[in-house]
Parts: structure tokens; sequence; C-alpha cells
């Protein structure tokens, strides 16, 4: 199998022949394509200084054994997770005013259809870390997400995408 080159291959996640499940207590579900993944949009707002800023964890509901992370250093939610401060950031999808809320199933479905079309397999087993989320964004018809919205873009927005 071959990946992007923007994709960093981690060690294998099997020990001496066994299995060894990762857990998944916190992630959630979602169905792209008829194929059902585990996810989660991670974030730390104490976490100003380290890289990666934010990511994605997917995972194949029947391959456990698989992990793909998506991290994020330009787009900047400015949120704690599951207490959504801001309704998203403020871009362009395909030309036109959008906004985008990476904790929306809407943007992780995208994310996860192109990541397991172009990146990786749901049969790979491991860890896969893409470090250069915002590409992917980009191929995905994105740009100019990175300035924070407030409630007067949403009233000037005419495509609010949440």
């Amino acid at each position: 199998m071959s990946y992007a080159p923007n994709a960093i291959i981690m060690k294998n996640t099997e020990s001496a022949g066994k299995e060894v499940p990762m857990k998944r207590g916190k992630l959630r579900r979602i169905s792209v394509d008829g194929r059902r993944y585990r996810w989660n949009y991670m974030y730390d707002d104490m976490d100003f200084s380290n890289y990666p800023y934010s990511y994605y964890v997917f995972v194949p509901e029947e391959n456990q054994r698989f992990k793909v992370r998506v991290y994020f250093t330009k787009y900047e939610p400015q949120m704690k997770l599951d207490a959504y401060l801001y309704r998203g950031t403020l871009c362009q999808d395909r030309g036109e005013q959008a906004v985008m809320n990476l904790c929306r199933p809407f943007f992780a479905a995208q994310v996860i259809k192109y990541v397991f079309a172009h990146c990786c397999q749901d049969t790979d087993v491991g860890e896969v870390e893409i470090r250069d989320g915002e590409a992917i964004l980009e191929k995905l018809g994105y740009s100019d997400f990175y300035r924070i919205c407030d409630a007067r873009d949403f009233e000037d927005s005419h495509k609010a995408t949440v």
C-alpha cells in the first residue's frame, strides 16, 4: 500500500502476534458510504505552544487495529470540546462563503471519505498520522479557514454550513 507523502506511518499496534485493540470509549460513530467508523475531533484548549494544534481520530469499526490521525495547525476553532463557544470558522467553500466546524459530522465524513480513498485503506494495521490536515481541507474545496467568526458573521453569511 502506498501512503500519501504527508502521511507518517507509526509502529504497528500488534505485539508478539497478539491483537492489541485500542480503547474507543470517547469516539463517536459515523457511517460513510456504507462503512462504519469511530471518530472524534480532539482539541486541547490549554496547549497553545505544541504542534499539532488539533486533530481528528478515525478508526474503522470493523478493524480496531488501525487508527488514523489528521492534524491541523492553521484551523483554530477556539473552543473546548463539547462546549461550542463559537459556531465555527468562516471560510470559502468552492468560492462561496461558508462556516466550517470540524466538530460536526458533516465535515468529519468528508475528511474520512478523502483519507480512506487517498491515504490508506480500512484493512491496514497500525497507526497513520497525516500532519497537514489543511491540505486535505483545501483538496475538498475549502480555503481561507483561518478567521474565527461571531454572531454578526452569521447574519451576513448566505451559506452557513454547520
